[in-house]
């Protein structure tokens, strides 16, 4: 290589270098800025009677909004088929 083709490969080597920092940089912020400080607090664990009680609770609540809730498995009663007893007389197959 002559003087001038070496000069010219050293000035874009330089320019590549700052270039490649540049780009590092812009990579490497924003996944340095999501980091946070610390773990999250944990959430007290529940015993086992306030988890039968949530439980419940929140059986309870979704029998009471039911028929609102899901229409579409409820007679014109608000009961499920399965919840009320069959009738006598109506014995007929479809």
């Amino acid at each position: 290589m002559n003087k001038i083709g070496r000069s010219a490969l050293d000035v874009l080597l330089t320019g590549m270098k700052t270039y490649l920092a540049i780009i590092a940089v812009m990579l490497l912020a924003p996944a340095s800025a999501a980091q946070f400080a610390g773990p999250a607090p944990a959430a007290p664990e529940l015993s086992s009677h306030d988890q039968i009680k949530a439980a419940r609770a929140k059986e309870a609540e979704e029998t009471k909004s039911g028929p609102t809730a899901r229409a579409w498995d409820r007679d014109g009663d608000g009961k499920r088929p399965w919840d009320t007893r069959a009738r006598p007389g109506n014995t007929s197959k479809p």
